[in-house]
């Protein structure tokens, strides 16, 4: 949603699982196009101007941008098998990370054919990154220094896992939440040190 948003651009909010089927069906309204915002083509959304009151974000260096594509990949390392691929995102703008769906199936359409196969594994989706993110800029400097820092490992591991949570996937939540404790730790470590406290 978060690129429609940027661009003021409006979209239906369907709720009921026969929406899915609806929708599918339907496919037009007058001139319109109907399609599920996650498989909008991107490149087609981004022709659209900016909303007035979306920021950017200053663009990374060369530098960066390399270092960038060696985190990606480090990222794909982490999360391994659980994705098919990890990419920059050209559809955040707010969050930090977020899963899509390879094969163009919504994420509505894949729990309803979960519950009539009895399937309960978790899909393996594509993993994007919001490049501009603070999070993700400040994981970007702490591999930089050093890639194989348990931090990142450990931070990507929880955006992989929110973003599960995001699309009602996560069935363990116990191990994101001891790892979200462990982040806290780290980072109140961190804060009480720059407070002087």
């Amino acid at each position: 949603m978060e690129i429609f948003r940027s661009k003021g651009l409006e979209v239906l909010y369907l709720y009921e699982p026969v929406d899915e089927f609806v929708m599918e069906s339907l496919r037009t309204f007058k001139e319109f196009d109907l399609k599920a915002t996650e498989n909008a083509d991107i490149s087609t959304v981004e022709q659209f101007a900016d909303a007035a009151d979306t920021k950017k974000q200053d663009d990374l260096s060369s530098e960066e941008a390399r270092d960038m594509d060696r985190f990606v990949q480090r990222i794909k390392d982490i999360l391994g098998e659980r994705i098919t691929e990890a990419r920059i995102s050209k559809r955040l703008n707010q969050s930090p990370s977020c899963l899509v769906s390879p094969d163009g199936s919504t994420s509505q359409m894949h729990k309803i054919m979960q519950l009539v196969t009895k399937d309960a594994s978790i899909p393996k989706k594509i993993f994007e990154i919001n490049q501009n993110h603070p999070l993700v800029r400040n994981l970007l400097a702490v591999f930089v220094t050093n890639d194989a820092d348990e931090f990142v490992t450990n931070a990507v591991e929880q955006l992989y896992e929110s973003a599960l949570l995001m699309d009602g996937y996560l069935a363990d939540p116990h191990k994101m939440v001891h790892r979200l404790h462990r982040l806290l730790e780290d980072s109140s470590s961190w804060y009480k040190e720059r407070q002087q406290v």
